[in-house]
């Protein structure tokens, strides 16, 4: 009986005999940078994008095959071929065999295309009776993030020009945000205004933000 895992390894064996710069090794990491597996893995064409007047990020999603693969990817996993760190945002597990993968990604430094401070409050008390506030880097979180904007205004008020902005953050999963908590962001702090942990999967965690003048 002929297996999924032998019918991909036979088709990628003869591509690669036929042209032998497709067929490329690739290394899959987990949301932690843990190792999953090595295998092959070919990159699908992908028609460019109509962003104007530049592709927007869900125009440069790029497909790929895995093949050799034992373990079954994830989402918010990622795989690295010819040095190129790709995000894998979706996933299809070739008739549930387990053994043979087509993934959707975004090449990990367009996805997150800046880097992030993420800051919590800590208090000390001073021996005076009150507290002295200190901003601290929450340890273990990201540094790099997919950062939009979503509106601005800008308002008087007496004699001082006083700017507000909304913004959306999305970034890998990791406990310990707050609304409460604050992000440096290109010059400027934000205060987060909501945690989403999208779709309770604990895979990417959507930011509302609220910032305002450059500091």
């Amino acid at each position: 009986m002929v297996t999924v895992a032998q019918i991909a390894a036979s088709a990628f064996n003869a591509v690669s005999a036929s042209i032998t710069d497709s067929i490329n090794p690739a290394t899959m990491e987990d949301e932690d940078g843990v190792t999953q597996g090595t295998g092959r893995a070919v990159v699908d064409f992908q028609a460019p994008g109509g962003g104007f007047p530049k592709n927007t990020l869900k125009d440069r999603t790029q497909d790929i095959y895995l093949e050799g693969f034992t373990v079954i990817p994830q989402e918010g996993w990622s795989v690295t071929i010819k040095t190129v760190e790709y995000l894998i945002i979706w996933l299809h597990d070739v008739v549930v065999a387990g053994t043979f993968f087509g993934i959707e990604t975004i090449p990990k430094d367009e996805l997150l295309n800046v880097t992030v401070d993420f800051q919590t409050q800590i208090k000390t008390r001073n021996g005076s009776g009150g507290f002295d506030t200190v901003w601290q880097t929450i340890a273990g979180s990201p540094t790099a993030a997919y950062f939009m904007a979503k509106s601005g205004n800008e308002i008087f008020g007496e004699t001082t020009l006083m700017a507000n902005t909304k913004n959306q953050l999305v970034v890998p999963f990791f406990a310990g945000v707050k609304a409460d908590d604050r992000l440096f962001v290109n010059g400027r702090y934000f205060n987060i205004t909501f945690v989403d942990n999208m779709e309770d999967r604990s895979t990417w965690l959507r930011l509302e933000l609220e910032g305002g003048v450059a500091t």
